[in-house]
């Protein structure tokens, strides 16, 4: 995998790129259009965000990861209930 120095730099072109990418893909798990995003649509999320920086050779495949579904499910889920609110997972106000 390469480097991620220039997502280190906050005024980098490649990290304001990344941030407008990861809050795209947020604003499409968000099905209901409320700033949160449901349990049930954190592993889209995920998979969507990572597509990019997976091509670029920033992260390795999920089934590299994750052999079976099941696995990777059970991850996200794991995750999700790790980085989320209630049962949703908040945007936030910045």
């Amino acid at each position: 995998m390469r480097s991620t120095l220039p997502f280190q730099d906050p005024k980098s072109d490649a990290r304001h790129e990344m941030y407008q990418l990861l809050v795209n893909c947020f604003s499409r798990a968000d099905v209901h259009k409320q700033g949160k995003v449901q349990a049930d649509s954190f592993d889209t999320l995920v998979e969507e965000a990572v597509t990019m920086p997976r091509v670029h050779g920033y992260a390795p495949q999920t089934s590299v990861l994750y052999p079976t579904l099941a696995e990777r499910k059970a991850a996200r889920a794991k995750l999700f209930a790790a980085v989320s609110t209630v049962d949703s997972l908040d945007l936030g106000e910045n």
